[in-house]
């Protein structure tokens, strides 16, 4: 396992901007996927946890490209801040020039903005679905659920974090960006502290 992960690690920890914030938080997400399959993977076929194989069948079912998903939200999230960078480092020896990297700027930073929101736009859909497995899954891994809630909060955060600083490059479009994730963020966490409950409730 090391192996892999070393490599991600180090690519993070380089002095190279990207991956950043927002692709990070896309990764937590991943991982917070990864434990809720892992959950309802040891639910389904197991007698004892009857009453949860259907929930964990259907999470399984709908969630079966949710990781691959975050990876390339992460993916793309990389791609943004690089467009961001290349937009900053265009000519702009005449008006034309000017005016050409501005429009460039603006697109860049609002698509750097976007990537973000939308890694929390799925935050909070991979969340809303975890309380059934939280309620029925498999006991044995009631914290492994529990640990897929913290995991997706976090990267929730971290995604709101990488709108916010974005917001003054938005112009008109930044209050409809911060009331979306402002939104995003509750419901967020509304949903973690119901899920955190019922795990707490079943240790």
């Amino acid at each position: 396992m090391n192996d892999g992960y070393n490599a991600v690690l180090a690519s993070i920890e380089s002095s190279s901007p990207t991956p950043g914030g927002g692709a990070v938080a896309a990764l937590a997400l991943s991982h917070g996927i990864a434990l809720a399959r892992m959950v309802a993977a040891l639910t389904v076929g197991r007698d004892k946890w009857a009453s949860g194989h259907a929930s964990a069948e259907s999470f399984l079912a709908e969630s079966q490209t949710w990781t691959a998903d975050a990876l390339d939200m992460a993916q793309a999230d990389c791609n943004a801040f690089d467009s961001v960078m290349a937009a900053y480092r265009l000519p702009k020896e005449d008006n034309i020039e000017i005016e050409a990297r501005k429009d460039a700027i603006r697109s860049a930073n609002y698509e750097a903005a976007k990537s973000p929101l939308n890694i929390a736009k799925f935050c909070l859909k991979v969340m809303e679905s975890l309380p059934p497995l939280a309620s029925d899954g498999n006991a044995n891994a009631i914290t492994d659920a529990g640990s897929a809630a913290y995991m997706i909060l976090a990267a929730t955060n971290a995604a709101a974090l990488n709108v916010r600083i974005n917001l003054g490059s938005l112009g008109d479009a930044a209050s409809d960006f911060e009331s979306e994730i402002n939104q995003i963020l509750e419901s967020v966490t509304n949903s973690h502290a119901k899920i955190i409950k019922i795990v707490e409730n079943r240790m």
